[in-house]
């Protein structure tokens, strides 16, 4: 709709000793985020909730899509980014355009980055 601003936020946090920065957009058909140690917007993911017709179950956890549409495709994009999905759609049901780029993975740094999306969410 004509006239509506994007509803954007950014923050920086010391994440496992690495200086971080989140950039949240909520556009009206999707949410772009920036997760970023490297001050590059890193490997770009495409995450969209896949329908209950797509998934064996409606009672099971929610189930998302993820592709890679530009940067390295390793698994553990995959993974950050279903789960940033996950907590994004809790709340908004639009698709998310993810760049990540981080310098260390683990379960913690999971964690971090999803506090902090949640503290500084747009959507």
């Amino acid at each position: 709709m004509a006239g509506q601003t994007v509803k954007t936020r950014q923050t920086a946090a010391i994440i496992e000793g690495t200086h971080t920065e989140v950039f949240c957009s909520a556009y009206q058909d999707r949410i772009f985020l920036i997760v970023s140690q490297f001050e590059k917007i890193g490997t770009l993911v495409s995450v969209n909730r896949m329908s209950p017709t797509e998934s064996s179950s409606k009672r099971e956890a929610q189930t998302f899509n993820t592709r890679i549409l530009m940067g390295s495709d390793k698994e553990i994009w995959h993974v950050y980014a279903k789960q940033i999905g996950a907590l994004i759609n809790k709340h908004a049901s639009k698709p998310v355009l993810l760049g990540i780029a981080l310098k260390k993975h683990s379960p913690q740094i999971l964690q971090q980055i999803l506090k902090l999306l949640e503290t500084n969410r747009v959507w």
